[in-house]
């Protein structure tokens, strides 16, 4: 078991936060308050089913690592069901989408909508995974290795924004 390392834990909040309030500089100068719009519905859109990723297996998984299980046990089995319940999460909104498009002939009031959703396709399948990383990392109480998965997050988000904004 290693030290909180208070520093590092401080650095992926600056870092964080830093890289936020930059990618919302760029989607705001860039591309403007509609594209705001639609990225934050897409965001929320792909969030709203979020719950299906996680089910309450990262509490079952915490609780298992801090009890000092067998981890190689229990991390195989947990991975193996985060991917699929990843993968279940992605098609729930994927089909979602074919009702409201197809079945309902319903449509989003302009086509960079749907377009900006399944652009944001690998951030929401990374998400779970990232959670289970994390819920990983609480468990063994490793918080100084818990802030790396944010600060990749984060990078890999302002990454993707700026790409876009260009």
């Amino acid at each position: 078991m290693e030290s909180s390392k208070p520093s590092i834990i401080m650095l992926q909040s600056a870092i964080g936060l830093i890289l936020g309030y930059l990618t919302f500089l760029i989607i705001f100068r860039y591309a403007g308050v509609e594209a705001y719009g639609i990225f934050s519905f897409a965001l929320s859109f792909g969030l709203l089913f979020s719950f299906i990723g996680d089910l309450g297996l990262n509490t079952a998984h915490i609780k298992m690592i801090s009890s000092g299980k067998n981890r190689a046990e229990y991390n195989s089995a947990f991975f193996l069901l985060k991917i699929s319940m990843t993968l279940i999460y992605i098609g729930v909104m994927l089909l979602s989408l074919y009702i409201w498009k197809i079945v309902l002939h319903r449509g989003f009031e302009t086509r960079f909508e749907l377009i900006s959703i399944l652009l944001l396709i690998p951030y929401f399948f990374s998400l779970p995974l990232i959670q289970g990383i994390r819920s990983f990392l609480t468990g063994t109480m490793e918080a100084a290795k818990l802030s790396i998965p944010s600060i990749v997050e984060s990078l890999v988000r302002f990454l993707l924004i700026f790409i876009f904004s260009l």
